[in-house]
């Protein structure tokens, strides 16, 4: 908890009650060491009472007027940290949420946000896969080879401008959505060999899984039919850690 960013987020003076308070709840979440927070959704929805779409609009409002910042992360809950609005500078001092950030003899009062614990963002262009990037997409059933070159191919038709604080984050995630259009692939195989299919019983309990994953992780952009597909081959299988792994998109076990 940090009680500068706190105070710091009641004072502004916000014409959005609902937004405010959301706020408050993220600078309840800032370590003041890295200037960074980490709540869940499902944390802010606890603090406010609010509904999740409420809070995600909230944020987005935030996000936009300038009083947060915020890096998405897959697989993990966003980083935040609290936004230039509201940042003063006296007598050449520029001053953060979390206090005096950088002392400058800038004329003009140039502000400088304290990018403490942020990451610098690296060129795609720069980047290339490791080994255990390659072992990801494999694992997967993804050509990593075939991956690489499409990604350069978006890239270069897009100037090579794109850049992320983790490139290997941003694998991980362009991976994970190749995956999505062949999910349980080896298992369909296998179920067509031995016959087998779920019973009316079975596809119910699987609808009612697959809904219970899209509702909590829709936001990163999974779609229903894919998760479907997934729960339905996995059903098929011996249901171990291992067969989800293979065909469960990177999501957790439905059950």
């Amino acid at each position: 908890m940090s009680i500068k960013a706190v105070s710091w987020a009641f004072d502004q003076q916000i014409d959005d009650p609902m937004a405010k308070l959301v706020l408050i709840a993220v600078a309840d979440h800032i370590n003041e060491s890295t200037g960074n927070a980490w709540p869940s959704i499902e944390r802010l929805e606890h603090m406010t009472s609010a509904s999740r779409r409420t809070v995600q609009r909230k944020l987005k409002k935030l996000e936009e007027d300038g009083y947060l910042e915020r890096q998405k992360r897959f697989n993990d809950t966003d980083l935040y940290s609290l936004g230039a609005r509201g940042v003063t500078v006296t007598r050449g001092v520029t001053q953060s949420p979390l206090g005096v950030s950088h002392s400058h003899p800038n004329h003009n009062r140039t502000v400088i946000i304290n990018n403490k614990g942020k990451s610098k963002k690296q060129l795609l262009v720069d980047w290339q896969p490791d080994d255990a990037d390659k072992q990801y997409a494999t694992e997967l059933g993804i050509d990593w080879s075939e991956t690489l070159t499409d990604i350069q191919l978006w890239n270069e038709k897009n100037g090579n401008k794109a850049s992320y604080a983790s490139c290997k984050a941003f694998w991980q995630g362009w991976v994970r959505k190749e995956a999505k259009g062949r999910p349980a692939r080896s298992n369909r195989q296998e179920s067509a060999s031995q016959c087998r299919t779920l019973t009316p019983k079975q596809q119910e309990y699987a609808k009612s899984a697959a809904e219970k994953l899209y509702y909590k992780y829709k936001d990163e952009y999974f779609r229903y039919e894919d998760i479907l597909k997934a729960v339905n081959g996995f059903m098929l299988t011996d249901q171990s850690d291992d067969a989800w792994r293979k065909i469960g998109l990177g999501l957790p076990r439905p059950f």
